[in-house]
């Protein structure tokens, strides 16, 4: 789930895609499904998939991005997910780029997502040019942000403005995330990295306005192409590690019976 999760009470306690608070899910799906439920953060289970990858392993302190309808992050401190003192930390996008800045999925102003996410960049090219039919413009196509990535690419001024816009609001808020954490490596990925090769020049100039050479560090910035839905397989991987690890208990309680 997108948002703010508590993974050890099994409560939504806040997400921009629901109407509903402080709601105890796990337990209601447990209740009607008999079964054992585990909830996470969207973005705590993508970069769950990339820290076991090998490219990966000598990057404990990792910073994971995601793109795409919304803007999610997780934080690995020592290879731990850091969740805050109740589940909220790591909320990239919804942190301020601009003070009262454009409208935001969560209500808000200025947030980094309203700049970045497929919707805000969307809403931004609909004002320019004509976008392809299917989906609307808060809940745009895959195909019409391919169409619109590409006219970025293929030098479309109004649409290289937008995304620039877009590469300078992920440049400073990496810009904190750099000076706060230290990682050892930014990955940006999700379905909007399409996007990333429009925007990475505007975002790396904003990071160098940023920050002195000594807070920029010897951290990487990658992109990790978005060919899987990496969103699924560490939910997959979540609830086999804790089928193994129940299979195991039980296995070990009947042997000793």
């Amino acid at each position: 789930m997108q948002g703010v999760v508590s993974s050890q009470s099994g409560t939504i306690i806040w997400s921009p895609a629901l109407s509903f608070r402080n709601s105890p899910i796990s337990a209601q799906l447990a209740e009607r499904f008999h079964c054992s439920v585990l909830l996470e953060n969207d973005a705590n289970c993508i970069a769950s998939v990339l820290a076991a990858k090998p490219d990966y392993a000598g990057c404990p302190n990792l910073v994971v991005i995601m793109l795409g309808y919304g803007i999610g992050m997780s934080v690995l401190i020592n290879g731990v997910p850091y969740l805050g003192a109740n589940g909220s930390a790591a909320e990239f996008g919804h942190s301020k780029y601009q003070p009262g800045g454009a409208l935001c999925a969560c209500g808000r102003r200025g947030c980094i997502e309203a700049y970045a996410s497929d919707y805000a960049l969307y809403r931004a090219a609909a004002d320019h040019i004509a976008l392809p039919s299917g989906g609307d413009s808060a809940h745009p196509s895959e195909l019409q942000m391919q169409a619109l990535t590409q006219q970025a690419l293929n030098g479309d001024p109004a649409m290289q403005h937008i995304y620039a816009e877009a590469g300078r609001a992920l440049g400073y808020g990496i810009a904190n995330i750099l000076a706060l954490f230290n990682p050892d490596l930014v990955l940006i990925t999700g379905s909007g990295v399409r996007g990333f090769d429009a925007m990475q020049a505007a975002m790396h100039h904003a990071i160098d306005d940023a920050l002195v050479a000594e807070l920029r560090g010897t951290t990487r910035i990658e992109s990790c192409a978005w060919d899987r839905d990496m969103t699924c397989m560490g939910g997959i991987a979540m609830a086999l590690h804790a089928t193994d690890a129940q299979t195991l208990s039980e296995s070990q309680a009947s042997s000793v019976s």
